[in-house]
């Protein structure tokens, strides 16, 4: 029975994450459209494997860090709706809804990220069907350590009508402060431990140097970037035990 609740539930959220506009406009789109325009000149003159590579990390960075942020506003949501009440009493445990809104926001994820690549690379002249499988592993490996970091954030006492705001100022304001060199290389581990988006961004590096394309080498050694996941993870488990399953703000 909890297998197949847990299976339900599953391709609920995913219809939600597909039939979802915003999240297409701001996880594939917004990455695309700035990519693009920030690396116009390769269309005329294509750049070199390694440096297309370093550049799409950046961009799947973005994608993991948007979707993580967009996971954590439809919990937010939920609970402030009552449904995450309403399926707590139907499940009689609050980890399915969480577990199947981060798996089914994974492979949404992956898809976008998959998209990413195939159109860049193609416009850049850099396919080749081998490259994307990168993006694929890179999602599937950062998405839920980034997202479990975040899981602070449903003890805030947020409305609903709050966190799209939120969001979008959270994203742009980290986006600019994680790609833009401003922490200095003995600061970078304190940095990706507040910092999921750097997280994903030197992870991303370490695959990079892992499969030879070694244009940016991480700051982060790669025994230093896996102790920060675990710590992520076990930080948003302890956040999900003492999350309330009742609205913060309202009665619901």
């Amino acid at each position: 029975m909890a297998v197949r609740q847990m299976h339900e539930f599953f391709i609920l959220f995913l219809k939600v994450a597909v039939t979802s506009k915003m999240n297409i406009v701001f996880i594939l789109g917004f990455p695309l459209v700035y990519m693009l325009f920030i690396s116009a000149s390769w269309l005329h003159n294509n750049p070199s494997q390694e440096e297309f590579m370093s550049v799409l990390m950046i961009f799947l960075s973005i994608q993991v860090f948007i979707m993580s942020m967009q996971t954590i506003a439809n919990l937010i949501l939920h609970r402030e709706s009552g449904f995450f009440k309403m399926f707590k009493f139907i499940a009689g445990a609050k980890w399915p809804i969480i577990l199947g809104q981060m798996l089914a926001n994974l492979l949404f994820l992956v898809i976008n990220a998959s998209i990413l690549t195939f159109v860049t690379s193609l416009l850049f002249g850099q396919f080749h069907v081998s490259i994307l499988f990168i993006p694929v592993l890179f999602v599937m490996i950062t998405l839920i350590p980034a997202t479990f970091a975040l899981m602070w954030l449903l003890m805030l006492k947020i409305k609903q009508e709050s966190i799209s705001a939120i969001i979008s100022i959270s994203i742009f304001f980290v986006i600019f402060l994680t790609f833009n060199n401003f922490v200095p290389d003995q600061y970078a581990i304190p940095f990706t431990i507040v910092n999921p988006a750097f997280y994903s961004y030197q992870s991303g590096l370490f695959l990079l140097e892992l499969f030879s394309y070694p244009q940016n080498e991480a700051t982060i050694p790669a025994y230093t970037l896996f102790a920060i996941g675990i710590l992520y993870v076990a930080a948003g488990v302890l956040f999900i035990q003492r999350t309330r399953i009742v609205s913060t703000v309202l009665r619901t």
